[in-house]
C-alpha cells in the first residue's frame, strides 16, 4: 500500500494540481492521502484548493485531514503569532475570498488535534507542528528526541516547508533490538510554498509494506500561478514562488 503525504499547499492550486496528477500517474488513481494542514493563506486560490480536498475527501481518499496554523488563525486562534503583519493581512484577504461552504468544511471537517492510527502493525502520529506546540511548533533537531514520540513507529508532520527524514532511537526493554525502539520522522515538504530554495511542488509517498519513502519535486507553471494574484496583492508572496523561499 502506498500513501501520498501532502502539507502546506497554501492556496497554490497549480502546485496541488501538478502533485495530484503526478501521484495518479505514478501510483494510480486510487492512491490515498495524508493531508497535514495549511491548505489556505498566502496563495491566490484558496477556494480551488479546498474544493479539490473536498472532492478527495468525499471519494474516501483522504485518510487524515489536519488543520494547520493558518486554518486555526482563520477561525481566530493565535493570529498574534504571525511573524509579520503581512501574514495577518494575507489572512484577511483569504477570509474575504473563501466561500461559506468551504469555510464550513475547514471548520468542521478538518482535525484541530493530532491524529493517531495504526497501519501495517505500526502506530502512526500525524501532527501539523509538534506535540509541544500543535500548530506553530517544528519537529526538527533535538526536538525529535522528546519522550512523547517514543511509542510511535512513524511521526508525520508539516509546518517547516522543508522535506526531512529522520530516525530517533529510544531506550527499550527488548534485548532482541539491543534495547532500542525506533521512531521515524517524515516531513513531506511544502506543496505550494517550498522553503528549501527549490520552487518545485514537493510531496512524499510512503510505501507502507516496505517502510520506504519517496520524496518528489514536481514542476508546475509558476508564472501562471503568479498571474492569479490580485494586482494589489503583496508582491512578496508572488515572488517567493519562483525562488523556493
Amino acid at each position: 500500500m502506498k500513501i501520498a503525504i501532502l502539507s502546506d499547499v497554501h492556496a497554490n492550486y497549480g502546485a496541488l494540481a501538478a502533485v495530484l496528477a503526478h501521484a495518479s500517474a505514478e501510483y494510480g488513481d486510487d492512491i490515498k492521502f495524508l493531508q497535514l494542514g495549511d491548505l489556505v493563506n498566502y496563495g491566490p486560490r484558496p477556494n480551488e484548493v479546498v474544493d479539490e480536498l473536498r472532492r478527495l475527501t468525499a471519494a474516501g481518499r483522504v485518510l487524515v485531514n489536519l488543520a494547520g496554523n493558518h486554518e486555526a488563525a482563520l477561525l481566530g486562534r493565535e493570529r498574534e503569532r504571525f511573524a509579520h503583519q503581512r501574514g495577518r493581512d494575507a489572512l484577511d484577504t483569504t477570509a474575504a475570498q473563501i466561500r461559506e461552504d468551504n469555510h464550513v468544511f475547514l471548520r468542521e471537517q478538518l482535525s484541530y488535534a493530532p491524529v493517531v492510527f495504526e497501519l501495517g502493525g505500526q502506530r502512526v502520529l500525524c501532527v501539523h507542528g509538534s506535540l509541544a506546540d500543535l500548530f506553530w511548533g517544528s519537529l526538527r533537531g533535538s526536538e525529535t528526541a522528546a519522550s512523547a514520540y517514543r511509542d510511535y513507529a512513524l511521526v508525520v508532520c508539516g509546518h517547516t516547508h522543508v522535506p526531512c527524514f529522520h530516525e530517533e532511537f529510544f531506550t527499550d526493554e527488548n534485548p532482541r533490538r539491543r534495547n532500542q525502539r525506533k521512531t521515524m520522522f517524515i516531513n513531506p515538504g511544502s506543496v505550494g510554498q517550498p522553503r528549501n530554495h527549490d520552487p518545485r511542488a514537493q510531496y512524499t509517498v510512503w510505501d507502507v509494506g516496505r517502510d520506504a519513502f519517496s520524496f518528489h519535486k514536481i514542476d508546475y507553471d509558476i508564472a501562471a500561478e503568479q498571474a492569479c494574484f490580485a494586482a494589489d496583492a503583496d508582491a512578496f508572496y508572488r515572488s517567493r514562488l519562483e525562488q523556493g523561499l
